[in-house]
């Protein structure tokens, strides 16, 4: 048996886990199958998660200026939003170009949301098998966060590739290796926030999860024969920094957004995070050090940032 302190000693480099995960079903955002494949969420409730993948669309956007990608495509036509999750994304892009027919794919039946739009459609599938589209559908082609639902990165960008239009475009948005960090700008994160950050990403190798793909992304896009490859770091900062040629306001809505975001994934899934680890905690030692960190995420002397990186890039004519 592990404890925390154990966890956060060293990052293991293993791929698997023997460890015992509880596939969670639920009626709607999270659907999961029932073949027990290696697919976990943490979320209990269909609202905590709806409300989690909503500011974390709200964070990136508000990262990108408020725009929902950076490709230079002023008016896309046939729009696919991979791993839609809510369907926040999918549903703002159909809003947003009023000419454009959006198709959302998702593991979970987002079916269930109903007619919404005649532009717009949500079908079911995965990730790391073939998209269930035509060759040369989209030109433009979304993806974000999508770590824990591909293995094979090579494979998927193919995929992206095959159903993308000549000419047309793709943004992938994936966060960084570190998760919560600190630059120039930030200051020290906390005890137990560092031990948390160390828990992740001991949890994230032994679901066999590439956290590092974002470095990684460039040059997988040009292998398979991308082109006009744009790459911009992000970052959801839990301040406001003195930054010259950065929004003030947008920084506002992106602290507030941010703190609540990982203060409520913490209380929701800190417990669970630590069982599926299989720590020798109790239960009073768990809710302890979840608090703990819960306090380090809030406490304003320390300043941190999630980083994400956008990458942009071009199918050839």
């Amino acid at each position: 048996m592990n404890t925390i302190k154990d966890l956060t000693n060293t990052l293991p480099k293993v791929k698997e886990s023997s460890a015992s995960h509880d596939i969670i079903e639920t009626p709607c955002i999270h659907n999961l199958n029932k073949s027990h494949e290696r697919i976990i969420t943490w979320d209990k409730t269909d609202l905590r998660e709806y409300g989690r993948l909503e500011r974390r669309h709200e964070i990136v956007k508000a990262l990108l200026d408020d725009r929902l990608h950076q490709a230079p495509i002023l008016n896309p036509r046939r729009i696919l939003d991979c791993s839609s999750g809510s369907g926040c994304w999918a549903l703002e892009a159909c809003a947003r170009y009023p000419a454009a027919s959006v198709t959302g794919l998702d593991m979970s039946n987002l079916q269930c949301l109903g007619p919404l739009s005649d532009r717009l459609q949500f079908c079911q599938g995965r990730l790391d098998r073939d998209l269930p589209f035509a060759d040369c559908t989209f030109d433009l082609v979304h993806s974000q966060a999508v770590q824990s639902q591909v293995s094979d990165w090579s494979a998927f960008v193919s995929e992206l590739y095959r159903v993308t239009t000549p000419g047309g475009w793709v943004q992938l948005v994936e966060p960084d290796a570190d998760g919560v960090s600190t630059d120039e700008h930030s200051t020290g994160l906390g005890d137990s926030l560092t031990k948390w950050i160390n828990i992740c990403n001991y949890a994230s190798v032994m679901m066999g999860h590439d956290t590092a793909v974002h470095l990684k992304l460039v040059d997988i896009l040009t292998t398979i024969g991308f082109e006009n490859i744009q790459s911009t770091d992000l970052k959801a900062r839990s301040f406001v920094p003195e930054v010259e040629g950065q929004s003030a306001g947008a920084n506002k809505i992106v602290a507030k957004l941010i703190k609540r975001d990982m203060t409520e994934s913490v209380r929701n899934c800190g417990k669970d995070a630590l069982q599926v680890l299989s720590t020798d905690q109790s239960e009073e030692e768990i809710q302890r050090f979840i608090q703990d960190v819960v306090k380090d995420f809030k406490r304003t002397t320390n300043k941190w940032y999630l980083g994400y990186r956008a990458i942009v890039a071009q199918k050839p004519v």
